[in-house]
């Protein structure tokens, strides 16, 4: 069990409101971890398998109204489990590092500190089906609620479409609120959590991921804007 534990890949997630950069920052540390030779599977929450993402259309779709938050959380568990014993699992056990954007900590802060429901419930339901499985490390982009929905109108006038925000999106400042103050309670109770601020340029927000990977054990040259690839 000690060599099988030796030879898994490490679980890295990010975490934040929408429109902080995440998915921008996760294809960055894959490429720098590329670079450093490590086999790198990207991925991401809701999603990952086939009927992941066919939730994540069930969820992202729509009016604000669509789902009560309880109905969120069964259908993110559905996919969740989906997505970890098909995908997430067997690439760590094959010696792959994952890299997720967003996992349970998403449902937590979602569902319990902005929809307000019990933590205690979500928790409960995330024990039952990941049976103690969490990330090694917790990428967490944190931001001001006003720059967070100010990004988010930003990108969605730059697709052409304004009404282009999905049904999350939606829900307002005063929800982003709720949602970043639930993050940091979080990250303040779990030592997987790193905390990057995510107003800072895409450089510097990179160059301060891969020093917090060094300081937990996996030294990382940062990239240069040059080979910044579309990311």
């Amino acid at each position: 069990m000690g060599s099988e534990r030796l030879n898994r890949g490490t679980f890295i997630t990010f975490e934040g409101a929408d429109g902080v950069g995440k998915s921008t920052h996760v294809n960055l540390l894959a490429q720098a971890l590329e670079k450093k030779g490590i086999r790198v599977v990207v991925t991401r929450e809701p999603g990952g398998t086939e009927g992941a993402e066919k939730i994540r259309s069930l969820l992202k779709e729509g009016d604000k109204d669509t789902w009560h938050p309880i109905s969120e959380v069964l259908l993110l568990y559905a996919a969740r489990y989906d997505h970890v014993v098909k995908v997430i699992k067997p690439e760590l056990e094959s010696g792959a590092w994952v890299i997720c954007d967003r996992f349970t900590d998403s449902t937590l802060a979602y569902q319990c500190f902005a929809h307000q429901l019990p933590l205690g419930w979500v928790q409960g339901i995330n024990d039952l089906v990941l049976d103690g499985f969490e990330p090694d490390i917790t990428f967490f982009m944190d931001n001001d609620a006003e720059d967070t929905f100010k990004r988010v109108e930003r990108r969605a006038l730059e697709s052409g479409n304004p009404d282009a925000m999905d049904r999350v999106e939606k829900l307002g400042v005063d929800f982003q609120k709720r949602l970043l103050e639930g993050y940091r309670i979080l990250a303040k109770q779990q030592d997987r959590f790193e905390t990057i601020d995510a107003r800072k340029d895409k450089l510097q927000v990179h160059q301060d991921i891969c020093r917090a990977l060094a300081a937990r054990g996996t030294p990382l040259t940062p990239l240069t804007p040059p080979e910044f690839q579309s990311a």
